[in-house]
């Protein structure tokens, strides 16, 4: 039987993952109103006075707009100084972007999120400055109208009678962990306005005649509660996803728009957005290109279009096919779409016929089980520019070509009409028309569509004129004349457009099969090759010989950005790409993230790892402020060629860290060989030594030789509990310590460590402490006690005779020895290197004989216990050293006094 309650192992991955995310950044809370004067920003001051006292509060920016009330609220608030950037002459002031990160307080309030930043500032817009903030794990409090939502731009303008300009995605609200209304009835909001408390004078009485009328503000209100209640209801389902609660889940739908160079392209996916929305379904913009390519105008609006779907949270697609509903079609199928959205037309049935007829009647023949939805423009003014844009595109795009191939096509029909009367006597008038359409036929070969037409019609009504009887007149006697002439301009019209429509499409196909061979090379090349440098000079290379652009690449090493020294790069220019490698997204011209700088800098991803900076730099003739010289198909080429040089340059650096690894590994193989092999061998002559040296000490006579014999001696004991060192660390690093657990006294292994340093003391004096009652631990005695002496030898040594303290207690439940001295502290910047091998103090213990190899042993011995962990402490100002050996909670048994 299947389960259909199980969940879908790739949501499961998604909600992880967003989890994931949402732990990482910081928490955004969002006012949202219906107009000005509502009451936002007053809001967000009260609460972060009411939150001054339990955190970390910072005003970011906040406009008062001269209200005096809200001014008030700024009182016994930390306000965040305004950074100045002069613009045009003026001084204008915006958020300090890089002093909030610094700062790094627990919550920033920044008002006004959909408002435009001054040119010369890092983003475009102060949303995207907000993105950034809570990426870097602080929380954000905000403000925004409703009519500044993107998918709610559209109706605002229509309920409002103006433009909206500045807007934001509804991805931010989609990020947003908290959306605020704050509701007031239209009525006091006008009242307010009237008593001069939101605009003053003339922009008071000017709001009142305008936007603020309670029609306009009641239907605005409704739109912010249905905003509201859609996020409302979005939480509400994610909540019952996580938590696996069964509901009335909506159907699985996946919705596609078609994107054209339409102006009312851009309210159709702020509609497929809404519906997206309200079915929690995913959704696609699709951009099919025919067989003529866009020109720049409609490439512009082609590509802000596509820009709109993805901040909306589209997932775009850019494809070619000669037939455009069918394009849709085939892109609806492969991805699952359940819902295709179309915009209606409004054109006549004469300018759909010149534009190969409907697509929307194409789509409902053929669409099968796929709904179609048309929607209509929103207000007569677009549907209006929308028709003159459509025939514009389908008369004047399709057959307007430059001045230049009108010349030329009217100059070969003029060359042959002279050809032709020479000609006349010896041929005949039939025979002329064939000269007339093999030129027509050429033309088609070498101009467009409207000069192939033009001199289609001109040969026609040349041949008429000069040719067929009566010569001289446009009137046609005889009728089969009359069909000859009729057949001829049909048939050169048909056969000349026909041809030019193939020369465009096998100059698409030419384009095509460049970007295709390019990039199947950079595939290619980049799996056979191991440098970086060949990596790279391949698809710059490729690039370069493709698109109009120069390409340069900055690779990262161990996780920073390289700038090679022989690279002229000015401080903005590597700050403009710092941030590009740093927030792993596109920064630079042509983007929203520092568009000042005069290149572009792509980020190289691969499987969320970054391995450098793509920079794309443009001829100095292209215009700044226009749209981005790359086509789509062109961006999609340099997108996949970072992704493929992304994927190898990370996998040569896999590749190298793994030869490291592995050279490690063997050479740590054949130090711990080498090092096994030297202290077996030394053990028998060191065994030698000091037996012979003891049978001698009867026989010493003098003090100086029996000096000498005493001092062999000790050195055989150093030299021995050296090589005995060596072979536990040998045991460790090899895994083979394995530790026995028994239920072990603590105090028999405390006096039984004490006891074997008796014959080291000099001096020193040993105290143990430990409780009255003394539980029993599940460790290996053998172990701890060896770990115990070489932390007590290690303290003998560097006490300076004083004392030392081994104890033993119960520290919240876990059972804890310890080891202290009295001797010079350890300094802070080497406690963490005490526990390396062979590592020895720089300060008055490395005077000391040793190896520096003890310590590491006792941490290897205690580690060597499941949850047992070694550290260091002590005093503040260096006067004491302690050892703490910590057990898992699990190694203590509580017995009772009468046990003991």
């Amino acid at each position: 039987m299947q389960d259909y309650n199980r969940p879908d192992p790739d949501a499961l991955l998604r909600q992880i993952q967003k989890e994931e995310q949402k732990r990482r950044r910081g928490r955004l809370t969002i006012f949202l109103g219906m107009a000005a004067g509502v009451g936002k920003t007053y809001a967000m001051l009260q609460a972060a006075h009411r939150r001054k006292t339990e955190r970390n509060v910072l005003i970011g920016f906040v406009e008062t707009h001269g209200r005096a009330e809200t001014a008030a609220l700024l009182e016994g608030l930390p306000v965040l100084p305004r950074k100045k950037i002069e613009y045009r002459g003026v001084q204008l002031e915006e958020m300090d972007l890089d002093a909030v990160l610094e700062r790094r307080p627990d919550v920033v309030v920044v008002d006004e999120l959909a408002h435009t930043n001054v040119p010369g500032s890092r983003h475009a817009k102060r949303w995207q400055d907000v993105v950034e903030i809570i990426e870097a794990g602080i929380d954000v409090w905000t403000a925004v109208n409703v009519q500044h939502v993107e998918s709610r731009s559209g109706t605002a303008a229509q309920i409002a009678g103006a433009e909206i300009r500045e807007t934001i995605p509804d991805s931010v609200l989609d990020m947003a962990d908290e959306i605020d209304l704050i509701d007031i009835a239209p009525d006091e909001l006008l009242e307010r306005l009237q008593a001069g408390r939101i605009y003053e004078g003339d922009r008071a009485r000017r709001a009142l005649d305008n936007f603020f009328k309670p029609e306009r503000l009641i239907a605005l209100r409704e739109l912010s509660l249905r905003l509201t209640a859609e996020h409302v209801d979005q939480s509400l389902r994610e909540q019952m996803r996580e938590k696996h609660i069964e509901g009335p889940w909506k159907a699985n739908e996946r919705l596609l728009v078609a994107v054209s160079s339409s102006p009312t392209a851009g309210d159709l996916i702020r509609w497929t957005r809404r519906q997206a929305y309200i079915l929690d379904s995913p959704w696609t913009a699709v951009y099919v290109e025919g067989s003529r390519p866009p020109d720049a105008a409609d490439r512009r609006r082609i590509e802000s279009h596509l820009d709109l779907a993805r901040e909306l949270g589209a997932e775009v697609i850019v494809t070619h096919d000669e037939n455009v509903a069918e394009g849709i079609l085939r892109v609806a199928r492969e991805t699952n779409v359940t819902q295709i959205v179309l915009g209606r037309t409004g054109l006549s049935r004469f300018a759909d016929v010149l534009r190969g007829g409907s697509i929307t009647n194409r789509l409902l023949r053929n669409s099968g089980s796929i709904d179609i939805h048309v929607v209509a423009a929103p207000h007569k003014s677009q549907k209006e520019t929308k028709l003159k844009e459509e025939v514009s595109s389908s008369l004047a795009g399709r057959f307007i070509s430059n001045r230049l191939q009108y010349g030329v096509a009217a100059l070969a029909v003029g060359i042959v009409t002279m050809l032709g009367l020479a000609a006349l006597p010896v041929v005949g008038y039939w025979s002329i028309s064939l000269f007339f359409l093999l030129t027509v036929l050429l033309l088609a070969l070498v101009v467009g569509r409207g000069p192939v037409l033009l001199a289609a019609l001109i040969s026609a009504l040349s041949w008429n004129f000069l040719f067929i009887p009566p010569r001289f007149t446009f009137h046609i006697y005889r009728l089969e004349d009359a069909l000859m002439f009729g057949f001829y301009f049909v048939i050169a019209a048909v056969t000349g457009v026909l041809t030019s429509r193939v020369r465009t499409r096998e100059s698409l196909v030419r384009r095509r099969e460049a970007m295709t061979t390019a990039l199947y090379r950079v595939t290619k090349e980049l799996a056979a090759m191991d440098r970086p440098v060949s990596m790279i000079a391949v698809c710059i290379t490729q690039l370069e010989a493709l698109l109009p652009v120069k390409v340069s690449i900055l690779a990262s090493s161990e996780g920073s950005l390289d700038f090679p020294d022989e690279r002229a790069m000015s401080d903005r220019e590597r700050a403009v790409a710092l941030w590009c490698f740093e927030n792993r997204r596109p920064a630079g011209r042509f983007t929203d993230t520092l568009p000042v700088s005069p290149h572009q800098y792509l980020p190289l991803l691969s499987s969320g790892q970054i391995a450098g900076v793509m920079q794309l730099e443009f001829a100095d003739d292209t215009d700044r402020k226009g749209a981005d010289p790359l086509s789509s198909e062109a961006r999609m080429l340099v997108e996949s060629v970072a992704a493929q040089l992304a994927s190898a340059l990370l996998r040569v650096e896999g590749t190298r860290k793994s030869d490291a690894l592995r050279l490690h590994a063997e050479s740590d193989r054949l130090y711990r060989n080498i090092l096994s092999s030297v202290s077996h061998e030394l053990r028998t002559p060191i065994t030698t030594i000091k037996g012979a040296a003891s049978a001698l000490e009867p026989h010493m006579q003098t003090s100086a030789s029996k000096e000498l014999l005493t001092d062999i001696l000790d050195a055989s004991d150093r030299l021995n509990a050296l090589i005995e060192n060596l072979l536990d660390m040998q045991r460790i690093e090899s895994g083979h310590v394995v530790p026995r657990l028994i239920w072990s006294d603590p105090g028999d292994i405390m006096a039984g460590v004490a006891s074997d340093a008796k014959d080291i003391l000099n001096g020193t004096t040993i105290r143990l402490v430990r409780p009255a009652i003394v539980p029993l631990v599940f460790v290996d005695p053998v172990l701890i006690a060896q770990a115990l002496s070489n932390l007590v030898r290690n303290a003998m040594r560097y006490s300076g005779g004083g004392e030392v303290r081994l104890g033993f207690n119960v520290v919240s439940g876990r059972p804890v020895f310890s080891v202290e001295d009295d001797g010079p502290g350890i300094s802070p910047g080497e406690r963490e290197r005490v526990f390396e091998k062979f590592y020895r103090s720089n300060m008055t213990r490395s005077q000391m004989p040793g190896a520096g190899l003890g310590l590491s042993i006792a941490k290897g011995f205690v580690e060597a216990h499941r949850g047992a962990e070694l550290r260091l402490k002590t005093g503040r100002n260096g006067g004491w050293n302690r050892f703490e050996i910590l057990l898992g909670e699990d190694a203590v048994y509580e017995a009772s006094s009468a046990d003991h």
